[in-house]
């Protein structure tokens, strides 16, 4: 007896079946019956723009599974996502933000859990030259945006230099290898002078 059926099969795969096809190791009939409408969906590293907004995603399903405590990205972790490979795509990426969760919130109690690098466990996976950027940026103490952080670095080293020189402007601004005028004018425009 014969059953008709209403179907349409949705089918993934991460080899070249054009490929395949030629060499012998996929079916060109069955590549034509499932190809009537192909999508090529580019890996993840030729998509960087989609890993903040992915892993916000899959940061926000880790966080109903924790008790819906926050979970937050550094700027370095951030970084760090960016710049890596992803040769497990989609599927990696949500690995790893859940297992840096976990991790984190073993050790964080706040409500706010604060994921960094050494969550994510992916820093001996990158090139040595990447990792070195990012164990810079890790010790620049990041909150906002970069003109935010570029000016509390400015604020730092003024109050810094001041405090060196004993109160003195000129002596601080011969520190920093600025004019004395200009020293002024920044601190002023940063909020440090009156």
């Amino acid at each position: 007896q014969t059953t008709t059926v209403d179907v349409r099969v949705i089918a993934a795969t991460n080899r070249d079946l054009a490929d395949d096809i030629t060499t012998g190791r996929f079916r060109r009939d069955l590549f034509h019956r499932l190809g009537v409408y192909p999508l090529h969906i580019p890996p993840l590293r030729e998509r960087r723009s989609d890993i903040v907004e992915l892993a916000g995603h899959f940061l926000d399903l880790a966080r109903v599974k924790l008790g819906g405590r926050v979970l937050r990205l550094t700027a370095a972790a951030r970084h760090t996502l960016g710049i890596y490979d992803w040769p497990g795509n989609v599927r990696e990426l949500d690995n790893v933000l859940t297992r840096a969760a976990l991790r984190a919130s073993r050790e964080q109690r706040s409500e706010s859990i604060v994921i960094d690098n050494r969550h994510l466990e992916l820093s001996d996976q990158l090139h040595p030259l990447a990792s070195s950027a990012i164990a810079t940026m890790e010790a620049i103490p990041m909150s906002g945006s970069l003109v935010e952080d570029v000016d509390a670095f400015k604020r730092a080293r003024i109050e810094a230099a001041v405090a060196r020189a004993g109160g003195n402007h000129a002596a601080a601004a011969r520190l920093l290898g600025l004019d004395r005028a200009n020293l002024l004018r920044l601190a002023r425009r940063l909020g440090l002078q009156r």
